[in-house]
């Protein structure tokens, strides 16, 4: 027993002493130095190039053989050949290119339900000393990249347009829902969206001129536009849209909910005694409008008291309507406050409010109107009248 021990003690440390020497060359393990690069592959491709680099300079040749397909669930796809062999690819300059077509991978099915997420792997070997091998997996993929929106379109600081996502609300604003499909094709064969509202309406075609062409990265773009005001509010708005390449077909969903037009702007501000105190009900922000400082055109509501009467006044762009549907604050329904306002009788001043009561307003910046709804939370003043203030919050936007 002491010379097995004996024994194996010193075959370690010759191949200790032997493993710490410097090589003379570099030493290429198996499945060292290996890579692919597979092309894009949908449901929609008829084909996919793929490229398989070796780093070994001793590689001229690669065998490929496919041994089998799987659905997305790794369920195996029967085919006609279970495991195909490929045969040999030359390597030149480190790569192995070839392509290979969707019938010889496998996938065989026309239902893009059941080959969007299929796989078939690829067992390549080198035609060197002890054969390294590695695999590759080639996906099935959905042509879809990208369903977003709505968004608008906008600019960055730099000038440069950009999207920002958006809801949509009870307004004119249009707005925009965008597609983007990838294919190693140069377009698709047809591209349609149909439309209902709500989930017991009825499917109808829109009948839009879109694109089916890729550009030059391989991308088919193109959008619809949505406006709130063709729909009612909480109407959810769904699309269904339908691409088509021979006899493969695949199909997108996605709802767009309509809401209902609020004010977003929300605050509070105190008007006083103050001499030109005043508020800007643009900016949101108190502004002194003085005899020395006479061009603040912005000072658009100040507080006007007089013997125990509060009210409000405006000397530049505003006008008021007091409303007596005080819920309409709460509600915040910004279609509703403006119908109040029109209903209304406006007038550059207001008087005798007390607390709680709600006053509508329009004021104007550069010819633009912009609405709004206050309602007052305090009026007080002392028993000499030289103190006094309103507290008023808002809601605008």
């Amino acid at each position: 027993m002491r010379k097995i021990i004996l024994y194996s003690i010193v075959i370690a440390a010759l191949a200790f002493f032997s493993g710490c020497e410097e090589p003379d060359e570099v030493k290429y393990d198996v499945g060292d130095g290996f890579s692919a690069q597979v092309g894009t592959f949908t449901v929609f491709d008829n084909n996919v190039d793929v490229n398989f680099y070796v780093a070994n300079p001793d590689v001229n040749q690669v065998t490929v053989k496919n041994m089998g397909c799987f659905s997305a669930n790794d369920n195996p796809i029967a085919h006609n050949n279970q495991v195909m062999d490929f045969g040999t690819l030359e390597v030149n300059d480190g790569v192995a290119s070839k392509t290979f077509s969707r019938s010889e991978l496998g996938f065989l099915d026309n239902s893009s339900d059941t080959l969007i997420g299929a796989y078939c792997q690829l067992k390549v070997t080198s035609q060197i000393e002890a054969n390294p091998t590695n695999y590759v997996t080639i996906t099935m993929n959905d042509p879809l990249e990208m369903l977003e929106g709505p968004y608008v379109w906008g600019t960055n600081d730099e000038g440069e347009p950009t999207k920002k996502m958006v809801d949509v609300y009870h307004n004119d604003d249009e707005q925009y829902i965008k597609y983007t499909m990838m294919r190693n094709g140069s377009s698709i064969d047809n591209m349609t969206v149909e439309q209902k509202v709500n989930a017991d309406g009825t499917w109808s075609e829109m009948g839009l001129d879109l694109n089916t062409q890729a550009d030059n990265g391989g991308y088919i773009i193109d959008s619809l536009s949505i406006v709130g005001n063709d729909f009612n509010v909480d109407d959810t708005v769904h699309y269904r849209f339908t691409a088509e390449v021979g006899s493969y077909t695949t199909m997108y969903m996605h709802s767009v909910v309509v809401n209902q037009l609020t004010f977003d702007e929300t605050g509070s501000f105190t008007l006083d005694q103050e001499e030109g105190k005043s508020f800007d009900l643009v900016n949101n922000q108190i502004v002194y409008d003085t005899l020395s400082d006479a061009s603040v055109d912005s000072a658009d509501v100040t507080i006007n008291y007089t013997a125990g009467n509060f009210g409000l006044k405006s000397d530049y762009n505003a006008e008021f309507v007091k409303t007596s549907n005080t819920e309409l604050y709460q509600e915040n329904d910004k279609e509703a406050i403006i119908a109040e306002y029109e209903d209304g009788v406006p007038s550059a001043m207001i008087t005798n409010l007390t607390e709680e009561d709600v006053v509508i307003y329009r004021t104007t910046r550069d010819s633009e109107e912009y609405y709004g709804i206050l309602q007052i939370e305090e009026a007080m003043s002392n028993a000499s009248d030289t103190e006094y203030h309103m507290m008023i919050t808002y809601r605008n936007n």
